[in-house]
């Protein structure tokens, strides 16, 4: 599939990405493999321009379609940036926080996903956090594939439930296992 192009004005792939938001993307060739909710995704930037293809999911036509949406609405692209950070207060410590995450946005990451790696991630580094989505996702979620890689969905609240503590445990959860 081709690459779809997207505008991204006043937004940083690597910066977001990289951010602590989310931890299943990887860097691959010029951009990043992960997943927006169930669909695999390749996502790389090209100035103020995103382009991006999705993986084989079960509706692909109707996603294909969708993805542009979808994408927009993941990375926060829709939110007017300049226009908010006009509305900061004019100091030194703003300016210099402003310049620092020049680009970064809040992604609109699906609710399961945000709370279930919010409450893992507690006393916990990235490099952890990244370990234990990746067991999660391998070995609860769905296969996925784009390009030549393969990638896990984040698996559902019921699978879930339906895991052992032992399973779960056997994903580095520790105590969050129960």
């Amino acid at each position: 599939m081709k690459l779809i192009e997207i505008r991204s004005p006043d937004f940083d792939l690597a910066k977001t990405l990289d951010s602590g938001q989310v931890f299943h993307w990887q860097k691959s060739s010029r951009g990043f493999i992960g997943t927006i909710g169930n669909i695999p995704a390749y996502v790389e930037q090209n100035g103020n321009v995103l382009k991006v293809r999705c993986g084989a999911t079960p509706q692909p036509a109707r996603q294909r379609r969708a993805l542009p949406g979808i994408v927009t609405n993941y990375f926060a692209l829709d939110h007017p940036l300049v226009e908010i950070c006009a509305t900061f207060p004019d100091d030194p410590i703003m300016t210099a926080a402003g310049d620092f995450c020049r680009g970064l946005r809040i992604i609109r990451q699906p609710k399961w996903e945000c709370l279930a790696t919010f409450i893992f991630s507690s006393m916990k580094q990235v490099a952890h956090i990244r370990q234990i989505s990746a067991a999660l996702r391998e070995r609860f979620g769905e296969q996925r594939a784009i390009d030549d890689h393969v990638v896990y969905t984040f698996p559902s609240p019921q699978r879930i439930a339906h895991a052992t503590e032992k399973e779960l445990r056997q994903c580095k959860l520790g105590y969050r296992a129960k």
